[in-house]
């Protein structure tokens, strides 16, 4: 009857980043050989935490990843009523006893947690409030609102007059509110851009692409320049598209009302450029 062959004893250290029983490490160690019982086996491989390798009962650990109360290095005998102390050939390890030590143990080989996801119930979540598109209609109501509707300012629209000794101080108070022509009264399709820099004041009318108002073009535009209150006049500018095309000097409300005016009425204005 054939003989079954028992499995080889492995000659490196199981423990990873453990360097005995390999060339380059002639260290005089100890090693000691894995249990073959399946308890003390799984007990072994749980301590050790190796996840690229299976430990097996042929498997062997460096003396240094047990305690020192865990290595049996000598025995006792009485001669004579005298009691003894031997040393074992060969070190051995006490029963029951499994690797405690791993000094430099890498962290990344330890197996991780696999952390559990929250389930996401789709049917109790809350559905995404619709944007609502505003019909043609709507929009130029709105639109036809805001345009027409003059801005209420008790304030004077005409320029302060030259500056003189005792009146230096009001005229600049005044200037200081705002653009003199800030609130003319002009025609519905004209707009005046309030976002624009302090020192100028435009007037501008806009138009669409097929009642598309997320694109407006500026065809006209009339920028009035900052009041001089020295010579008493404001520069006014007239743009057809982005093309400059005349200048006018204004001195009063009643100067420049007809100016916007006159340029929505003239037909010759209306071709594109």
């Amino acid at each position: 009857m054939a003989s079954v062959m028992k499995p080889q004893r492995k000659s490196t250290c199981f423990v990873p980043l453990c360097s005995c029983g390999y060339h380059s490490n002639r260290d005089n160690v100890s090693l000691f050989k894995a249990p073959t019982d399946p308890s003390r086996l799984s007990e072994w491989e749980k301590l050790i935490k190796r996840v690229d390798r299976e430990l097996a009962p042929n498997a062997v650990a460096f003396a240094k990843q047990f305690d020192d109360t865990c290595i049996d290095r000598s025995f006792k005998i009485p001669v004579s009523g005298v009691v003894n102390e031997i040393s074992h050939n060969k070190v051995r390890l006490k029963l029951d006893d499994v690797p405690t030590v791993f000094e430099g143990y890498v962290i990344h080989l330890i197996p991780k947690v696999v952390s559990k996801r929250k389930v996401r119930d789709l049917c109790k979540q809350e559905p995404v409030a619709k944007r609502r598109r505003l019909t043609t209609e709507t929009v130029d109501e709105e639109t036809t609102e805001n345009v027409a509707a003059p801005e209420e300012n008790d304030r004077s629209f005409d320029l302060p007059e030259p500056l003189g000794e005792n009146r230096a101080a009001p005229q600049l108070a005044k200037l200081s509110e705002g653009h003199a022509f800030g609130s003319l009264s002009t025609p519905a399709t004209w707009i005046k851009l309030a976002t624009a820099p302090t020192d100028t004041l435009p007037y501008v009318i806009c138009q669409t692409q097929a009642n598309d108002f997320s694109h407006l073009t500026i065809e006209r535009m009339v920028q009035f320049a900052k009041p001089v209150p020295e010579r008493g006049s404001v520069l006014a500018t007239v743009y057809l598209r982005r093309w400059e095309q005349s200048k006018h000097v204004v001195t009063s409300r009643q100067g420049a009302e007809p100016l916007i005016k006159n340029l929505c009425d003239d037909p010759i204005l209306w071709v594109w450029y």
